[in-house]
């Protein structure tokens, strides 16, 4: 809840990890032993709606465009969401 805490209205919070459903980069993800779970697009954007952020959305920095191609071939994803441009910062 920090993050959406700390943006202003009209913030935008941007977070980018591995694509689970890409298995190349599910094998690369757990080489690295400080890794405890992947998060998975739907969950993140569940969180996001949770929390107060408003349009949230999936975008494979990479990818072509096509949900379906990319959800398979991109080795990671990023949830962007907002702040409503009228909402205030709840306190710390």
């Amino acid at each position: 809840h920090v993050a959406r805490r700390k943006l202003r209205p009209g913030g935008v919070f941007v977070a980018e990890t591995v694509n689970p459903y890409s298995l190349p980069a599910m094998r690369m993800f757990w080489l690295d032993f400080t890794h405890q779970h992947p998060i998975y697009p739907e969950a993140l954007l569940a969180w996001c709606a949770l929390v107060g952020f408003e349009d949230g959305r999936v975008l494979f920095p990479l990818g072509v465009g096509e949900l379906d191609a990319d959800l398979r071939s991109q080795g990671e994803f990023a949830v962007v969401a907002s702040v409503g441009s009228g909402e205030a910062a709840s306190a710390p």
